[in-house]
């Protein structure tokens, strides 16, 4: 007997990417959570799969990081599993105590979601008043005078005319670049 996803794709799934339920496993901080002489993981007991993304649902059982507590859920994309280990059959470290309330359900008071997801405006609900100019600096800006970095070294003009080349002490030079312009000129036939 096969299954539909046997015949729809003609082989069989794969079951790698499953984990053993209840297992222990240690997750990676994120940088942003953690100090920097302090822990970088957690102890944490595999609960699940999120069914919004690719992430993977855990309950803290042993955190030295403040910012995340015992008995939360978190849900993180990368763990390391121990599979031959179960903290919740064996019996929970001493820093957990499970009350009876928590028992009967299946999700804690406290939840943590520990995953990059993006912000939809329209849920949050801003605090302060929002207005449509952008924020000013109040300091009093200082007019720089850039004039004086800006001298003109060549206080000759160019000459207008052909007379006015004649006129200049480099006459002969500017004879010289007159004559090869009309060279050119003719050699590519673009007469006057």
């Amino acid at each position: 007997m096969s299954t539909a996803f046997e015949l729809w794709k003609g082989r069989k799934p794969s079951l790698k990417y499953f984990r053993v339920w209840g297992c222990l496993a240690k997750v990676l901080v994120p940088e942003y959570k953690r100090k920097k002489l302090g822990p970088k993981t957690i102890d944490v007991v595999f609960l699940g799969y999120v069914e919004t993304s690719y992430a993977l649902r855990f309950l803290v059982i042993k955190s030295e990081i403040s910012s995340i507590k015992v008995n939360t859920i978190v849900e993180f994309r990368d763990a390391v599993f121990i599979k031959d280990v179960f903290p919740i059959k064996t019996g929970i470290p001493s820093s957990v105590s499970l009350d009876d309330s928590f028992a009967s359900t299946s999700i804690p008071e406290h939840v943590e979601k520990m995953t990059n997801v993006g912000v939809n405006p329209s849920s949050t609900s801003l605090t302060h008043k929002e207005s449509d100019e952008p924020r000013r600096s109040k300091r009093a800006r200082v007019v720089k005078d850039f004039e004086s970095d800006f001298v003109t070294h060549n206080i000759e003009e160019d000459p207008v005319t052909f007379k006015d080349a004649m006129a200049y002490t480099e006459a002969k030079q500017w004879k010289e670049a007159v004559k090869s312009e009309m060279d050119l000129l003719f050699l590519t036939k673009h007469g006057i």
